[in-house]
């Protein structure tokens, strides 16, 4: 397996939060104030993942990549994506962690 980077990540959390905004019905705006379907408007801050908020991270990446064409090519049974993406994500995140430090 291909050793995660600073830029897969980026990418990777990039993706999630882009499908989190498409959910909740939100332009897909870089940050700040971003103006919902809804007219309400929802403040967005990037900040860097404490450890404590790496699991609720993983699973939230584990989520928006459930039903990623590449991804389900090679991992096709539900059941198991749904047990290895958290783990596999918390990887990415905790190894760009400890590059950083």
């Amino acid at each position: 397996m291909m050793p995660a980077n600073n830029s897969m990540q980026r990418t990777a959390l990039r993706a999630a939060a882009d499908a989190e905004r498409w959910a909740a019905g939100m332009e897909n705006l870089p940050g700040g104030p971003v103006q919902s379907s809804r007219d309400s408007v929802v403040n967005v801050a990037v900040s860097t993942l404490t450890r404590g908020e790496s699991g609720q991270a993983s699973r939230l990446l584990a989520r928006a990549f459930a039903e990623d064409p590449i991804i389900t090519h090679f991992l096709y049974d539900r059941v198991r994506r749904r047990i290895a993406f958290p783990a596999f994500f918390h990887a990415v995140i905790e190894e760009t962690r400890a590059r950083r430090s």
